[in-house]
Order: structure tokens, then sequence, then C-alpha cells
């Protein structure tokens, strides 16, 4: 319970409502105290202003008519500044205070006789009759400290009290609305749960709100899709795997068996099956080193070495290299852009993936061509043969590993499958895009992409 999110949350809502509404309240509390006394300033000064201007003109009937207007609460003294003589007083048990030069100040009186205690709001003036005679005016009038004291203090109680009822109403409240947010999380959890690496085509399910739940929902979503297309693509790479090199293993004990009867003393059969061993053991160590280097590509293990590559030095060394192999192969490339800054070793490998691969499919007199264009920021090579061209089925497995055309993965056309693959994985690493189409007038077309720096 108590490690439930939404027992958290709501504990933490709940106080926080509870401090800010209390906040608040006293917050309010305080600005009207302060409203409070300094109305009780503004009136103070008024009343004394009115008596200051009285005493200045001299005239003494309109100064009785102005004190004679004073709350029951307000007292004062006037006297002669040299001699001291009492002109006008009220509440004798004052006396006379300390001057304040014209200022405003607060006093507390003691306890004499039958008067209690009092808090005071007093000033001491000088005024000057019109004759020359200076008067002191000393008024005073009491506070409500003791009110506004005592105005706080209760709703302070009532605020303490109420606290703990605020509490529990907005725990209860916080804890329904939080849990009711959270249900999706809920759900999302449960479902999660369920999912395992045999049930990925299972998925969570989605409020189409568009939230930020539903956000969470829809990307989890997405990355068991893409788990599931990893998954697949795994199994079926261990099961081609597994398909390319059971094919060699069978020949090779099928021969070892034949010589263990036969080739002692049989020669030919000796020398047939000694070579086919050979053949079967080149193409599972072909399929190996492919398979290596596919994985190091994929893994970042190859860090491609830029430098300034003579493209046409290039063509015509593969021109030479083909012709060697392949008489009767015609490969033409069409002048352009002399350089390009990329990998010469991995850009050479990635052309002679492409070109073996389109020999394997042309029976009789192969012919590639190769074209290249440069902007300012990308250069585009063209590859395209006179072959029987993609089927439309086949085109977007070209680039899968161990894939040949066909479902059974016929080995009779040669090698493993894993040609074009690694073309994807160089030009990947070369920071380029490779794609397979056919051309207009038949023929496959393989385009590398590839930026100038």
């Amino acid at each position: 319970m108590k490690n439930s999110v939404v027992f958290r949350l709501s504990v933490k809502f709940s106080a926080i409502l509870t401090a800010a509404v209390t906040i608040i309240i006293l917050l309010f509390l305080m600005l009207l105290r302060q409203f409070s006394i300094k109305q009780e300033y503004n009136a103070f000064s008024r009343s004394t202003n009115n008596i200051i201007r009285s005493i200045s003109t001299g005239n003494f009937r309109s100064l009785d008519r102005k004190l004679s207007e004073l709350p029951f609460f307000v007292f004062y003294i006037i006297y002669d500044s040299e001699t001291g003589e009492i002109i006008r007083q009220k509440n004798s048990m004052l006396g006379k205070l300390p001057e304040t030069n014209g200022r405003v100040v607060r006093y507390s009186t003691k306890k004499t006789g039958s008067y209690e205690p009092a808090n005071l709001l007093y000033l001491t003036t000088r005024c000057t009759f019109p004759d020359g005679r200076v008067f002191t005016l000393q008024i005073a009038q009491k506070t409500n400290d003791n009110s506004a004291r005592s105005f706080l203090r209760g709703p302070f109680y009532m605020i303490a009290l109420a606290t703990i009822p605020i509490l529990i109403i907005s725990f209860f409240l916080s804890r329904f609305v939080i849990s009711q947010t959270l249900q999706p999380v809920v759900k999302i959890t449960k479902a999660a749960a369920t999912i395992s690496a045999s049930s990925l085509d299972q998925r969570l399910p989605e409020t189409g709100k568009k939230d930020e739940l539903d956000n969470l929902a829809i990307t989890f979503n997405s990355l068991f899709e893409r788990l599931k297309s990893d998954f697949d693509r795994e199994r079926s790479f261990t099961s081609n795997v597994s398909h390319e090199l059971k094919t060699p293993i069978a020949v090779i004990l099928g021969q070892a068996n034949l010589l263990r009867r036969w080739g002692k003393d049989d020669s030919r059969q000796l020398e047939k099956s000694l070579n086919t061993i050979i053949q079967e053991t080149h193409s599972m160590n072909s399929i190996i080193s492919n398979l290596l280097q596919l994985s190091r590509l994929e893994s970042g293990k190859i860090i491609p070495s830029m430098e300034e590559t003579d493209l046409q030095k290039m063509f015509r060394h593969l021109k030479e290299e083909f012709q060697a192999i392949k008489p009767d192969l015609t490969l033409n490339f069409q002048d352009g852009p002399a350089k390009i800054f990329t990998d010469t070793e991995l850009l050479h490998q990635v052309f002679v993936a492409i070109i073996s691969n389109s020999i394997k499919f042309i029976k009789e007199k192969p012919v590639i061509e190769i074209s290249c264009t440069q902007t300012k920021e990308h250069t585009l090579i063209e590859i395209s043969d006179n072959g029987p061209g993609f089927e439309e089925k086949v085109l977007p497995h070209v680039f899968e590993r161990f894939y040949r055309g066909d479902s059974s993965h016929n080995r009779a056309a040669g090698g493993s499958g894993l040609g074009l693959s690694i073309a994807q994985a160089v030009v990947k690493s070369l920071n380029g895009k490779i794609t397979a189409e056919n051309g207009k007038k038949g023929g496959a077309v393989l385009k590398i992409m590839l930026k100038n720096s």
C-alpha cells in the first residue's frame, strides 16, 4: 500500500494542498491586519492635522469644536511649551509623554491605580499661535492590537482544527483522481507482463487520447514491432546459416565416407573426393568470413579510412580484374567526376560484390555499365547490367542475407547470398545509401549515393 505510486502521490498532493490553503488564508489575514493598522494610522493623522490647523489659527472656539468631535478613545493635552501651562486636556492619566517631534509612535502604558495597561498611538508636535506663543500638542489613542490579535487568533485555531479534515478529504479525492489518471499505466503494465520473446505480436492498449501515456504505449508498441522484426530476421538468419553450412558439411561427410570405402584403391575417386572436399571447405570458409565481416560492419568495428579516391583509376582496375576472370565480360564506364572522398578499399569491395552478383545471373556475354554524377553535396554511382533483372517480389529482399531470389535458396547460381548484404553494410558505414531497381530497358540497376564530405 505505502509503496503504491497512487498512495505516495495522494499523500504529497493532500499535504501540498493543505499547506497551500493554510498559507493563503494566513497571508490574507495578515494583509487584512496590515490594512486595518494602516486605516487606523490614517484616521489618527487626520484628527491630528485638524487640531493642528485650529491651534495655528488661534481660534479657541474652532479648537474646542474640533476637540469635541474626536472619538472617545482619543486623548490629548495642549500646554504652553515655555511655562508648561495646560490649555486643554482630556484624560490626565497619561500625563506628559516623551516628545516625538511630529512622528507617530507606539507606546505602552503601565498599570496605574484602576487604569489597566494600554497600547497607544501618540505624537507630540509644537504649534505657534499668531501672537507668537508656542504650544505643544500631545494626542494619543488606544490601538486595537489586542482586538487584532483576537481577530487573528480565532481563524488560526479554526485553521489548525480544519487541517486534519482537509488532509483526509484531499487525500481521498486526490487518490481517486490519480488512480483514474494512472489506470492506463496499470493496463499497460499488465499487458507488458504478458509479452515475451514468443509473443512479440501482442500490443499494449492505447487510449486514443494522444496524451503522454498514449505516446508511451505507442512508443513501446513501436519498440515491440522492431524487436519482433529483429527476432524474425535473426531466426531466419540462423535458419539460413544452418542451411548454408549443412549442405557443404553433408557433401564433405559423403565424400569422406566414399574415401573410406574406395578411396584407398581407386585413385580417380580419391582425386574427385579430395577436390570436392576442398571446394566445399572453401565455400564454408567464404561463408564464415563473410558473416564475420558483416557482423563487424554492423557493429561498427570496421572504421572507414576516408581519403581522396580516383574513381576513374578504380574503374580501370576493376575492368582488368574481371576480364582476367571473365574474358567475355564487357565493363564500360562513362567519363565523370575523377575524385571522391571515401574509403578506397571498402568502395572497391562494394563494386566487386555488385559486379560479381550480376555475372552470376547473366548466362552469356555480360555487359556492365557504370556511370557517375556529382552535385555539391552527393555523388551518385549507377551500376546496370544486361541480365534478367529482379522479379517484383524479389526487389524488397535483394539486400537480405542468404536471399537468392527463390524460397528454396538454390545453390546452383553459386555464392553464399551475402554479397549484396555486405555491399549494403559497407555503403552504410560510408554514410551512404544503396538501392536496387530494374532498368527501363531491362536488367538490374543498383544506385549508390555517397556524401562528398
